[in-house]
């Protein structure tokens, strides 16, 4: 028990230290000990723009790891970081904050410039049953460049139960015509479980 005590303090101490490899470590370490006083040091790590994104992404898995309520706050403001790295690692942390159901917080980062940034949101959109997203994940399927983001919203359609008349013209011509076929499987699954 005293180990671990020491180690938390040490991993906490470099947090405050300009060194991203140790950072991002610490980070690593700190989630899984899951202790709710860790929360405040990473997120005030996760938006500290002297660590690499690699590290603050490290932060935010961290907070997601831990999931607790406090932690959502700051993996929200993560959403608006201009490093594609640290907002996908923010979007799937928060699906993983108990008690976070906001995925509209996702959905204007279904148009990001990066692709997998896209693709996290349309997911987040998709498991928090965020219905006023359809539109959005609409968009993405129908014209969006990257396969991965189009399987994504097709499948995110069919859990939030997008209405029929919103997403079904869409999936059905994902379905017969998108030139993946892993977007076509998707879109005709997700066609059964649309909402009339």
């Amino acid at each position: 028990r005293a180990t671990s005590r020491r180690v938390y303090v040490d991993m906490l101490t470099r947090l405050s230290q300009p060194d991203s490899l140790r950072a991002r470590n610490a980070a690593d370490i700190l989630g899984e000990f899951k202790y709710d006083a860790s929360i405040p040091a990473l997120s005030a790590a996760l938006s500290n723009p002297i660590y690499t994104g690699e590290a603050r992404a490290a932060m935010a898995r961290a907070l997601g790891t831990i999931g607790r309520k406090s932690a959502a706050a700051p993996l929200t403001a993560a959403l608006t970081d201009s490093d594609p790295l640290v907002k996908a690692a923010s979007l799937d942390a928060l699906r993983s904050v108990e008690g976070f159901h906001d995925g509209m917080v996702a959905v204007p980062l279904l148009k990001d410039a990066d692709s997998q940034v896209r693709a996290e949101a349309a997911v987040t959109v998709g498991m928090m049953r965020t219905s006023q997203g359809a539109a959005a994940l609409v968009q993405a399927l129908t014209s969006d460049p990257s396969a991965l983001v189009r399987k994504k919203a097709a499948w995110s359609l069919g859990e939030i139960g997008a209405p029929a008349s919103v997403a079904g013209p869409a999936l059905q011509q994902a379905a017969a015509n998108d030139a993946s076929p892993f977007v076509r499987s998707l879109a005709r699954a997700s066609i059964s479980r649309l909402a009339n």
